[in-house]
C-alpha cells in the first residue's frame, strides 16, 4: 500500500511541475466548457472540453496542445487522428491537480468541419472530487511565534475538507517563504512537506513543517562611488546595523537614491551573509549622472497654445549633494524663467532647503502682468504630506482687465501643504489629492498692500466598475483684502480652461478675489485603452458673491442664487491611456452663455 501511495504522490508532483500546467487562474468556479484553436500549419484542431471548472478545462486544453506541439511538423489528417486517440488519458491526468481523481470521459468526438479544420469535443464527468481529510501545518524556529507568521498560520487559504488542489498547496508554501524572507529569516525552509493520497479509501493528508531559522540583521552599508561624500550618502539609509533585515527597506533605499538627480544608475545588493553574527552587509553601487544635464521640449495645448521648455541642471555642485537647476517655459499666454539652488536637509529624502529667483510674464484674458521674485524656502515630507514654507520678495507690474498699470512690492510668506495617494501613478482607478495654500502680507512689514489669501483644492477618483472611473474635482479660494486692485495679477484667481471650467478658454473667467470650481466626470472603457467620457463643470472667479455681472464689486442684490454666479458647462470626451498617462480631448458646451459655441479642448494628466 505504501509503495502504491508513494507512486501516486510522485505522479502528482510531476503533474504539478509539468511545463504545460497552467497556474495563472486566480479563481475557481464552474463553467460549461473550455475552447482552444491551435494554428500550426497543415491541419488545425479546435479543442472543446465540457463539464469541468474553468481552470481545470483550460489546463486540459493546455496539455492537449502540448501533445500536439510534440509532433514537431505541420499536422496531417493521420496526426490529428493519432492525437485524438491518445487524448482521453491526457485529459484525465491533467485535471488531477484540481482534485478530480474519479473523472471519466462520457463521450468524445472528432469532426472534420471543413477543409484542414477539425473539432475535438470531450464531455467529462468530473466525479467526486478528492478532499483534504487531514491537515497539519507546524512552525518551528526563532520566528515561529512572530505575529506575521501566526497571522498567516491562522488564516491559511487551505483548509481541511476542502477539495485538494495542488495550486493552493504550492501557494501556501511560497507564502511562508516570502514572509520569512521579508522579515529577515533568510534560512527559512520546509523540513517536511508532503501530500499523501490513498485512492482506495479516497482520502488525502497534507503535512507541512516550516523552520523559520534564525533572525538575520543588517550589517554595514558600503557605497561604491567617488562623486559624493560617503557621510552624505549614509543619510539616505533609513536603517542601521543591527536592525532586522528587510528586502523592502533595500528597495526603498534604491528608490530614494534613484529619485535624486545625482545618479545615472543605482544598484543595491546584499553581500554574503555573516553566519557568525547573522549580519548581512549591503553593497550600493552608484553610477554618477553627467556633470551637466539639458532638457528640451516643445508641445501644444488648447490652454497655452504652442509651448516650449529648456532646462539646465548641475546635479552635483558640492560633494554634500547641493545642486542647481534652471528652466525656461514659454507659451502664448505665459513665459517663466526660474533658477533654483537646492540644499539637502538632515534627512535628504524628506527635507530640502532652496533659494530661487524667477521672472514671469503673463497675459490671461484682457489682463497683463510682469513679476520678479526672489524666494527662500524649506520643504518637508511627513507621512506623505509635503509641506513647503517660503518667504518671497516679489515685485509686480500689472493691469487688470485692460485697466491702468499698477505696481506692487510684497514681502510674502506662504505655506503650501499637499498629499496625493494613487493606486497607479499612470492611470489610477482609485486616488485622491488635497492641496491647501495660505499666503498673505501686511503694510506693517514693508509691503505695498495688506491681504490674506487661502485656497483649498481636492480631487477624488474611484472606479464604480472594472470598466469605469468617476472623477470629482473641487477648488475654493478666498482673498481677504480691502481693494482687490492692490493684489497683483500673479496672485489673483482665475477659472476656465481644460483643467477648470471647460467650454471657457484658459483663464477666461476672472480675475477675482473669490474662486469656486467644481466638476464631475464619468469615464467608461470602450475598447482597450480608449474611454468615453461625459462631464459637468461649474465655476467662476469673481469679486463679489452678490453681484456676478461683470465680475466687479457693485451694490448688493437680493435673491442672488448660486447658478447666477457659477458658469456651467457640459460635454463629451475621448480619453486615451498613453504610456505616460491619460490624454483627453473634450467638446464642451457652456450652459450659462447660450451664445458661446462648443469648445474643443485637450488635457493630459491623471486628474489628480
Amino acid at each position: 500500500m505504501w509503495i502504491k501511495q508513494r507512486i501516486i504522490i510522485l505522479l502528482l508532483l510531476l503533474l504539478c511541475s509539468s511545463p504545460a500546467f497552467s497556474w495563472s487562474l486566480p479563481f475557481f468556479h464552474h463553467d460549461d466548457n473550455s475552447v482552444s484553436k491551435k494554428q500550426v500549419g497543415g491541419e488545425q484542431i479546435t479543442y472543446q472540453v465540457y463539464g469541468l471548472s474553468t481552470d481545470a478545462s483550460k489546463n486540459a486544453v493546455a496539455w492537449l496542445k502540448a501533445d500536439q506541439a510534440n509532433i514537431g511538423h505541420p499536422l496531417t489528417p493521420q496526426d490529428v487522428q493519432s492525437i485524438f486517440n491518445k487524448s482521453n488519458p491526457t485529459i484525465l491526468q491533467s485535471i488531477q491537480p484540481f482534485g478530480f481523481f474519479k473523472a471519466s470521459i462520457i463521450r468524445n468526438s472528432l469532426k472534420n468541419t471543413q477543409k484542414h479544420e477539425w473539432v475535438a469535443t470531450y464531455y467529462v464527468n468530473p466525479g467526486q472530487p478528492l478532499r483534504i481529510t487531514h491537515l497539519s501545518v507546524t512552525l518551528t524556529g526563532d520566528g515561529a511565534n512572530q505575529p506575521y507568521f501566526q497571522t498567516y498560520l491562522h488564516n491559511l487559504p487551505i483548509k481541511q475538507t476542502q477539495i485538494l488542489q495542488t495550486e493552493t498547496y504550492n501557494t501556501v508554501k511560497k507564502t511562508f517563504n516570502n514572509i520569512a524572507t521579508k522579515n529577515g529569516f533568510l534560512a527559512g525552509r520546509f523540513t517536511k512537506s508532503e501530500i499523501k493520497i490513498d485512492l482506495a479509501k479516497y482520502t488525502s493528508s497534507i503535512t507541512l513543517v516550516y523552520d523559520t531559522g534564525p533572525q538575520y540583521y543588517f550589517g554595514q552599508v558600503f557605497f561604491k562611488q567617488n562623486s559624493l561624500n560617503d557621510g552624505f550618502l549614509q543619510r539616505f539609509v533609513q536603517f542601521k546595523p543591527g536592525d532586522p533585515y528587510s528586502p523592502d527597506k533595500l528597495l526603498t533605499l534604491q528608490q530614494n537614491l534613484s529619485a535624486t538627480p545625482y545618479f545615472q544608475s543605482v544598484n543595491v545588493e546584499p553581500a554574503t551573509q555573516d553566519q557568525t553574527n547573522l549580519q548581512v552587509p549591503i553593497n550600493v553601487t552608484l553610477t554618477p549622472s553627467k556633470s551637466q544635464r539639458y532638457n528640451f521640449g516643445v508641445g501644444y495645448g488648447t490652454d497655452t497654445g504652442i509651448r516650449g521648455t529648456i532646462g539646465w541642471t548641475l546635479p552635483r555642485v558640492t560633494k554634500s549633494g547641493q545642486y542647481f537647476n534652471t528652466n525656461l517655459q514659454a507659451s502664448q499666454v505665459q513665459t517663466n524663467l526660474e533658477a533654483r539652488y537646492v540644499i539637502p536637509g538632515k534627512n535628504p529624502i524628506t527635507q530640502q532647503y532652496y533659494i530661487a529667483a524667477s521672472i514671469t510674464q503673463e497675459s490671461p484674458n484682457t489682463s497683463e502682468g510682469h513679476t520678479q521674485k526672489v524666494s527662500v524656502g524649506k520643504s518637508n515630507i511627513w507621512y506623505g504630506w509635503k509641506t513647503t514654507l517660503s518667504l518671497s520678495q516679489q515685485f509686480d507690474q500689472y493691469n487688470l482687465r485692460g485697466g491702468p498699470w499698477e505696481h506692487s512690492n510684497l514681502l510674502l510668506p506662504e505655506l503650501n501643504i499637499n498629499k496625493t495617494v494613487v493606486d497607479n501613478p499612470v492611470f489610477p482607478s482609485f486616488g485622491h489629492s488635497l492641496t491647501f495654500k495660505v499666503r498673505g502680507t501686511t503694510e506693517a512689514i514693508g509691503s505695498s498692500t495688506t491681504f490674506l489669501q487661502t485656497e483649498l483644492a481636492g480631487n477624488y477618483i474611484f472606479s464604480p466598475t472594472k470598466l469605469s472611473r468617476l472623477l470629482l474635482r473641487g477648488d475654493l479660494g478666498i482673498t481677504a483684502v480691502g481693494d482687490i486692485n492692490t493684489v497683483p495679477l500673479s496672485l489673483q484667481f482665475f477659472a476656465g480652461g481644460s483643467d477648470s471650467v471647460r467650454g471657457y478658454s484658459y483663464q477666461e473667467l476672472g480675475p477675482g478675489k473669490y474662486l469656486l470650481v467644481g466638476s464631475i466626470e464619468y469615464q467608461h472603457q470602450i475598447i482597450e485603452k480608449w474611454y468615453g467620457a461625459v462631464f459637468y463643470d461649474a465655476g467662476n472667479a469673481v469679486n463679489s458673491l452678490t453681484n456676478p455681472a461683470g465680475s466687479v464689486v457693485g451694490p448688493k442684490q437680493p435673491n442672488i442664487i448660486l447658478s447666477d454666479i457659477l458658469k456651467q458647462s457640459v460635454g463629451l470626451g475621448a480619453v486615451w491611456v498613453s504610456p505616460v498617462g491619460p490624454m483627453e480631448l473634450t467638446l464642451a458646451k457652456p450652459l450659462s452663455d447660450p451664445g458661446k459655441s462648443v469648445s474643443l479642448q485637450f488635457s493630459m494628466g491623471t486628474g489628480l
